[in-house]
């Protein structure tokens, strides 16, 4: 490239959040191990050497699509599972909610039943009788 190294571009890119995501291949007939790990380190995917074959090239590229699409899919499939779970926390905390206020009402009933048995000289066992006695006669 005339204007911009192959390194240039690649960190032009992967510095701006937007292009971040864009798959690069450097192809290149530097052949030597540092400029491939500098390839690399820059944020290629892949470094094909000058000369090269074109079956081998479409392989690598039809590798590196396949490799994203599946990357795709793992976040969206994360996403939906986030989303899953929020409304099963949204329905198991609305149920316990409902189970806490169910509780207390009873709580509550069961604290002035008591209350009226002790004031009214009625205790639970006498009231307890009276209901086995009024259900038999009826």
């Amino acid at each position: 490239m005339p204007d911009m190294s192959a390194r240039t571009v690649c960190l032009w890119l992967k510095n701006d959040e937007r292009l971040r995501s864009i798959p690069v291949i450097f192809i290149s007939g530097l052949q030597g191990i540092e400029d491939k790990i500098e390839a690399f380190r820059v944020g290629a995917i892949d470094y094909i050497s000058k000369p090269f074959q074109d079956q081998e090239m479409f392989a690598r590229v039809k590798t590196h699509l396949e490799l994203r699409r599946q990357q795709c899919e793992l976040v969206s499939n994360a996403r939906r599972s986030q989303a899953t779970d929020a409304d099963q926390v949204r329905v198991v905390t609305a149920s316990q909610l409902a189970t806490i206020f169910a509780l207390a009402k009873l709580a509550e009933i069961s604290r002035r039943r008591h209350r009226f048995c002790t004031s009214s000289g009625f205790g639970l066992q006498q009231d307890a009788g009276r209901a086995a006695a009024r259900a038999e006669s009826a």
